[in-house]
């Protein structure tokens, strides 16, 4: 009885040492097989499926193969450093991380993932760019356009934009993007010598102080029931100049040559833009730019 549980018990131990044995020989082929396996070609894409904005297929192909040292087709897959090819990758403009690696059918498969451009901003000067939401400088495209709030007389700190300032634009940027009816009625904004800023709007003969802006969100907000409550009543060309600077409260100056508007007609002006506003006047979520191609 004990001899025949000894022999079972090798022979289990025997089992699982061939198991063992077998899936080491397996994998010891796949991996040889893999080491001598060569490139089939290569494929590129982003990782959230969308369409490239700063990079062109033909430009990562000729860092891949610079990097490779030639041609990657027909190169063993062992001898492209994928690594260096990730790190060349993450410094061109627009790039906030990429991963570089090879599939079963040893395809070198390359995946980008591209910063976000939140707001256009124009330097004191001529020069433009993009910001994107971690408040750094992205260039312009040439294969798109992106759709985001414009800011004009960006100041310079050296080589970067003031740091304080471009953090604070990209939290306007927000704050209209996660909007429709902000998205739609602000023009752009405007900053002046102390770094005060001030919109300009789409419809309306006035404009909108928001000093610093150090608390978008709350200074939207009171600014669209200000839109809510006296605008729509009086019309957009009522004040000149609006202030949502300070907390709880709004100051409006009148527009002292403005004439005297048609009750019924003005209804009309006003209530088509602030009923748009009122089925968006419940969150601020960020959502992504437009792109618009050129």
């Amino acid at each position: 009885m004990m001899r025949s549980i000894t022999i079972q018990r090798v022979l289990f131990v025997l089992l699982w040492v061939g198991i063992a044995a077998a899936m080491g020989y397996l994998l010891k082929t796949a991996w040889s097989e893999k080491k001598g396996s060569r490139c089939q070609g290569f494929s590129l894409s982003r990782k959230d499926k969308d369409s490239f904005v700063f990079i062109q297929a033909t430009q990562v192909e000729k860092l891949i193969r610079l990097r490779a040292g030639g041609e990657i087709v027909g190169q063993l897959t062992s001898r492209i450093p994928l690594q260096a090819i990730e790190d060349t990758l993450k410094m061109l403009p627009g790039v906030s991380d990429a991963q570089a690696y090879f599939d079963n059918a040893s395809f070198l498969q390359i995946r980008i993932q591209e910063r976000l451009p939140v707001a256009r901003i124009f330097i004191r000067g001529g020069a433009s760019y993009y910001l994107d939401s971690a408040a750094q400088l992205l260039p312009l495209s040439d294969q798109v356009v992106i759709d985001c709030p414009v800011f004009n007389g960006v100041r310079w700190e050296g080589k970067h934009p003031d740091s304080l300032q471009a953090v604070r634009i990209v939290s306007l940027a927000r704050c209209i993007q996660s909007d429709s009816f902000w998205f739609a009625q602000v023009g752009h904004f405007e900053i002046d010598d102390k770094g005060q800023f001030e919109m300009i709007p789409v419809a309306g003969n006035h404009r909108v102080q928001f000093g610093g802006a150090e608390d978008p969100t709350a200074s939207f907000r009171r600014l669209w029931l200000f839109y809510q409550q006296v605008l729509r009543t009086q019309g957009l060309d009522r004040y000149a100049r609006i202030d949502v600077r300070y907390q709880g409260q709004v100051v409006a100056s009148r527009n002292r040559y403005s004439a005297q508007p048609d009750s019924i007609q003005l209804r009309k002006q006003v209530d088509k833009l602030i009923e748009a506003g009122l089925r968006s006047d419940s969150s601020y979520q960020v959502i992504k730019p437009i792109k618009r191609a050129t």
